[in-house]
C-alpha cells in the first residue's frame, strides 16, 4: 500500500479532472492539485488506502465518511486559519469534480451522495451567513455597483480631449479591467522591452509599447510579489489599447521624443514616477463624478463580487478571478466579498 502522496498519484487525480472538466484552465487545475496533495497527505495520515484504480484513490469512493472527517476535522486542526467554511466547501468542489465521471457507471453510489450532502450543506451555511455580514462604511457605497457602471462612468472624461481628462479615462479603464493595486504609480512607459536580466530593470513594472496595437503590460513588483515570483504579462486589448493610444499621442506632445517616461503624467513635482499617495488621489478623481469615493482595492472588491454574482460562486470563476486579482482563495473569501442586505 503506499505510504506517501507521490506524483503518479496526483498527476493521475488530475488528469481524471481535466477529463471530467475540459474547459478548466490550468491555473485552476493547479490549485486543485494543491488541495488534492492535502487531501491525499490527510487521508495517509488516517491510515486510508490511497491507491488507485481507473485514476481515483480507493479511499475517496470506498472511505467517503473518513475522507469527509479528514476535510471538515483534520485538515482545519492542521491550519485552523487557512481553512475557512468556503475552503471547505471548495475541498468538496474538488472531490465531485474528480469523481464526476463515475456518475455515469454508478448513479446511486453511497460516496457521491456523501461528498455532495456536504457541499450542499456548506453551500447553504455559507449563503445564510453572508446575510448577516453588514459591510464597512467605506464599502456601503459599494452596493449595486458594478464593472460595467464603473466603465460607463468613464465616458465623462473620455468625451474630453485634454490630457487631463484622458489620464483620468485610462487610470480607470486600468483599474476596471486589469484589477490592479497600485502597481500603475511607479509604471514606466517604454518603447523597448526593459530586460530583467539589467539589475536597474529587476523589479521594474511597465508598459511596452511595441506598437500601435501591441502593447503589454509587465508586472514585476508589488506588496505581495517577491523577487522569486515569475512577471506577470498581460496583454493591452480593447478599449484599453484605444485609450492609451489616445493618451500617448496627448502625452507626446507634452514631452516630445521620450522613449522611456513614467507612465502617469504629472503636471508638476518631480520627474520621477508618481507616489502611492498621490496615485490614490488620481484614482479618487476619477468617479468624483458620481458620488464615489473610490481606491484601486475598492474596484478590485467589485470586480470579485462580479463575479461571484455571475457565476453564483462556481469554484473554477472563483479561482480564475484569484489569479487576475493576484491573490489567494483565502484573502478572495475573507477580504474581498462584501455582502448587503
Amino acid at each position: 500500500m503506499t505510504t506517501v502522496v507521490n506524483s503518479d498519484i496526483l498527476d493521475k487525480c488530475v488528469a481524471e479532472i481535466k477529463l471530467n472538466n475540459p474547459t478548466l484552465r490550468d491555473s485552476t487545475l493547479k490549485n486543485y492539485k494543491s488541495m488534492l496533495f492535502r487531501i491525499l497527505k490527510g487521508s495517509l495520515s488516517a491510515g486510508l488506502n490511497i491507491d488507485s484504480k481507473n485514476n481515483i484513490p480507493f479511499a475517496f469512493k470506498y472511505n467517503s465518511h473518513q475522507i469527509i472527517n479528514v476535510i471538515n476535522k483534520q485538515l482545519w486542526l492542521e491550519e485552523p486559519k487557512a481553512i475557512t467554511e468556503r475552503t471547505k466547501k471548495n475541498y468538496f468542489a474538488v472531490m465531485l469534480s474528480l469523481l464526476r465521471g463515475t456518475a455515469v457507471d454508478e448513479p446511486e453510489s453511497d460516496y457521491l451522495k456523501n461528498y455532495n450532502y456536504h457541499f450542499e450543506t456548506l453551500n447553504n451555511n455559507i449563503k445564510a451567513l453572508e446575510m448577516t455580514q453588514s459591510p464597512k462604511p467605506k464599502e456601503l457605497q459599494l452596493k449595486d455597483l458594478s464593472i460595467k457602471k464603473l466603465l460607463k462612468g468613464l465616458n465623462y472624461h473620455k468625451s474630453k480631449n485634454d490630457l487631463d481628462s484622458t489620464l483620468l479615462a485610462l487610470v480607470g479603464a486600468i483599474n476596471c479591467y486589469l484589477c490592479l493595486r497600485n502597481e500603475p504609480s511607479n509604471m514606466i512607459l517604454s518603447d523597448t522591452y526593459l530586460s530583467q536580466d539589467l539589475p536597474e530593470f529587476k523589479r521594474t513594472n511597465f508598459i511596452w509599447n511595441k506598437g500601435r496595437n501591441k502593447k503589454y503590460m509587465y508586472i514585476r513588483y508589488n506588496k505581495v510579489r517577491t523577487e522569486a515570483d515569475e512577471q506577470r504579462e498581460i496583454p493591452i486589448t480593447g478599449e484599453l489599447n484605444s485609450l492609451l493610444n489616445k493618451y500617448i499621442k496627448q502625452y507626446d506632445d507634452h514631452t516630445p521624443g521620450l522613449s522611456y517616461r513614467p507612465l502617469l503624467y504629472k503636471t508638476k513635482g518631480n520627474e520621477g514616477c508618481m507616489s502611492d499617495a498621490n496615485y490614490v488621489g488620481l484614482v479618487k478623481r476619477v468617479w468624483k463624478h458620481m458620488d464615489l469615493d473610490l481606491t484601486s482595492t475598492l474596484i478590485r472588491k467589485v470586480y470579485a463580487m462580479d463575479i461571484r454574482t455571475q457565476y453564483n460562486g462556481k469554484l473554477s470563476e472563483e479561482m480564475k478571478a484569484c489569479v487576475k486579482l493576484d491573490h489567494s482563495k483565502q484573502i478572495h473569501d475573507s477580504n474581498y466579498i462584501v455582502f448587503f442586505d
